[in-house]
């Protein structure tokens, strides 16, 4: 095969929440092939594996069965008459017995993408790799089903790692991230935002110094982290692209993706107990008359209207605790809206 096999783009935390929620809510297709959702699931508890995420250009490798390759960069095929940083002329370069021995890790007939970042001197500026002579970091690789391209088969390449210990990769420039050091998290959907400290505090700590830069002996910026979630039996439904994201420092300012927005957990606490006396069921249940009284449906249809109705008339009668409290409309209407949208659904399962 040569077809090019990008390598998907990284979401946003924001979204990885919006997925996470889809997910746990989604229970099957109807006879119309319509999701089925249940809109009261409870969030899920993930366990989360972090690894360092460098500044270079990402670059993969495509390994046939029969043992003929290909390189591509992130929208491209490439070669090394039509190279895109050298990556191709480097695969050319190596000995056969590297890309055999790199494709034999992954024990089937079919054949792999292998993704990187190919890193180092003159690539990117400004951090601490970009130090090192340059290298293929390997961070990801799932294995091709020719009659399905878009099939997420992606394999655990910590079983890659083994190939700097036995002198065939690390030699040759290449090497696997979880060589370097890696994070862990266990993020509580329920209260996602909860997390959001910790995260940038790892974020941070990555920023200030490399790892990987000072693993191979430099000093140097870092640029952040790659979450994924942990491949276990438990969390199989999370196998998933969907659920990866990535948070980067502030220092890379070519970058639109920042570190996240800071989280005062105690004002979270704060605004949820407030919440939770405002969102009261007196208050909710005059919500559901209104609906009636203005002869809304009451379906699903009609939750937005519910949910703006709440949230206003917290606003006009709480006026002076959300004022002394300090707190913003745009920090209390997520809240109010979850809490409304989950009573609404509730309602309608019981009517």
């Amino acid at each position: 095969m040569n077809n090019l096999l990008k390598f998907p783009s990284i979401e946003a935390f924001k979204n990885v929440k919006r997925n996470v929620e889809w997910r746990a809510q989604f229970q099957g297709l109807d006879d119309k092939n319509e999701p089925i959702m249940d809109r009261l699931a409870k969030m899920p508890k993930i366990k989360f594996q972090g690894t360092v995420k460098l500044h270079g250009c990402n670059s993969g490798l495509i390994i046939n069965p029969d043992n003929s390759f290909y390189c591509q960069s992130r929208e491209r095929i490439i070669s090394p008459q039509d190279d895109n940083y050298g990556f191709a002329r480097f695969i050319h370069s190596l000995p056969n017995d590297v890309l055999e021995n790199l494709y034999a890790y992954f024990h089937t007939n079919n054949p792999v993408a292998i993704y990187g970042e190919w890193a180092g001197k003159g690539i990117q500026a400004g951090v601490g790799i970009n130090n090192i002579e340059r290298s293929w970091f390997i961070f990801a690789a799932r294995i091709i089903d020719e009659s399905d391209l878009d099939k997420e088969d992606w394999q655990d390449i910590d079983i890659l790692a083994g190939g700097g210990e036995d002198e065939v990769f690390n030699p040759n420039r290449i090497h696997v991230i979880d060589e370097f050091p890696k994070y862990e998290i266990e993020i509580d959907f329920e209260r996602a935002d909860f997390s959001v400290e910790r995260l940038n505090e790892l974020t941070l700590e990555v920023e200030r110094s490399c790892p990987v830069a000072k693993q191979l002996g430099f000093e140097g910026i870092g640029e952040g982290i790659v979450w994924s979630p942990v491949k276990s039996p438990e969390q199989k439904q999370f196998n998933s692209e969907k659920f990866w994201f990535k948070v980067k420092g502030d220092k890379h300012s070519s970058s639109n993706v920042k570190k996240l927005a800071n989280v005062d957990v105690e004002k979270l606490n704060n605004i949820l107990e407030f919440i939770d006396i405002s969102a009261n069921e007196g208050r909710l249940n005059q919500g559901w008359e209104y609906l009636k009284e203005m002869k809304h449906p009451l379906e699903v249809a009609s939750i937005g209207i519910f949910i703006k109705w709440v949230f206003n008339d917290i606003l006009k009668e709480e006026k002076d605790v959300i004022e002394a409290s300090g707190f913003k409309e745009k920090e209390i209407g997520g809240p109010i809206a979850k809490k409304s949208k989950q009573w609404y659904f509730s309602k309608l399962s019981k009517n």
